[in-house]
């Protein structure tokens, strides 16, 4: 006996209605679906995107860009199956995530762009990713989804990353269903600007950093100061001053005006640059410790638990993009001691300055 979805189809936002005129004309296509043609001048040409099944038990949750970047895009959100509204059966159980096609449009439907992932280069999940998995949900943030915007987009403007999510028990075709849903992103107009001049052309190299290491003590060497690479007693004297507020209470600050940000490299697909005091770049520079601008602050709470975390610190003074590092310093806490009795703490740091 077979069983197919009764759950009606569901979609997590208005914007994916539209995702239907994303479906080429064909014999199979839709009727009453008017079909989608671009500039016919135009090398682009539409993605090649499943026919929506009529009832659905898969559920979009949570759809949405990070753009706090101009030259990456993060998305976040799941896919996963929901049978609560359905008769569960046992074929029910054996249903899962088949396939998951993942096309990059925009919105004029007249170019494209590329996306990737922490599971392959190009975007695309690999079969045996199913097959050894077999995943009831699928989590963006865990696959590690994201366009890089510099890579494969040949204009600005409003792009749309169109999902095509599949699930079925691989034994029964008759419980097959496709489910379709669409994230809105911007590619900026920074990204498509014409230099003014060859020179301009140029992108300007990171500035070289060198490490070093030091200790911050709560009780006696409250602060340190990265350019002579000392610490001081003041509590307030110094680039960076971590303070104890309770016995387990430790925050991070600055008496030179520093701000503090987390390095956000980790967030990307590629491993090989998630640092460590034991693995830095072998000629590191402030390119290697990208920071979020927006994320800058004064002040980081329970800095205890931020160990092997690069902080990126900025001075007023740092210029971004100038070829100079000055006023730039990334540290991150190696160890933590055992608290004395008075709850005092030792912190062992890696840090990286400017190359004199």
């Amino acid at each position: 006996m077979s069983s197919k979805f009764t759950t009606p189809l569901i979609l997590s936002s208005a914007l994916a209605l539209s995702a239907f005129s994303f479906i080429a004309c064909s014999e199979d296509s839709n009727p009453g679906i008017p079909s989608q043609v671009g500039n016919s001048s135009s090398s682009y040409v539409p993605p090649d995107i499943p026919q929506q099944t009529a009832t659905t038990a898969i559920v979009f949750s949570g759809l949405g860009a990070d753009q706090t970047m101009a030259t990456q895009v993060f998305f976040t959100g799941s896919i996963k199956l929901d049978f609560s509204d359905t008769n569960i059966t046992p074929e029910n159980s054996t249903i899962r995530f088949t396939d998951l096609k993942l096309f990059v449009e925009s919105a004029s439907k007249t170019s494209s762009g590329s996306i990737k992932t922490n599971l392959s280069a190009d975007g695309s999940i690999p079969a045996d990713y199913f097959a050894t998995q077999q995943p009831t949900t699928i989590s963006f943030d865990k696959i590690g989804l994201y366009a890089d915007l510099a890579d494969g987009y040949t204009e600005c403007g409003n792009f749309n990353l169109i999902i095509a999510a599949t699930a079925m028990d691989p034994a029964n075709e008759a419980t097959k269903s496709v489910s379709i849903d669409t994230i809105p992103f911007i590619r900026g107009e920074q990204n498509c600007k014409i230099p003014e001049s060859s020179s301009s052309s140029i992108a300007v190299p990171g500035a070289p950093l060198v490490a070093g290491t030091a200790t911050i003590s709560t009780k006696d060497n409250k602060c340190f100061t990265f350019a002579t690479g000392t610490a001081t007693t003041d509590a307030t004297i110094g680039d960076i001053c971590i303070t104890r507020y309770t016995k387990d209470s430790f925050t991070l600050s600055s008496g030179t005006g520093l701000k503090f940000a987390f390095y956000d490299n980790p967030k990307d697909a590629d491993r090989k640059n998630d640092w460590t005091s034991e693995r830095l770049p072998e000629a590191p520079t402030t390119d290697n410790f990208t920071y979020k601008e927006a994320n800058l602050k004064e002040t980081i709470s329970n800095i205890q638990n931020e160990i092997e975390n690069f902080v990126v610190c900025i001075a007023p003074t740092y210029v971004p993009n100038s070829g100079s590092a000055t006023g730039f310093y990334t540290f991150t806490i190696s160890d933590v001691s055992v608290p004395d009795g008075n709850g005092d703490v030792v912190f062992s740091i890696t840090y990286l300055k400017a190359a004199q």
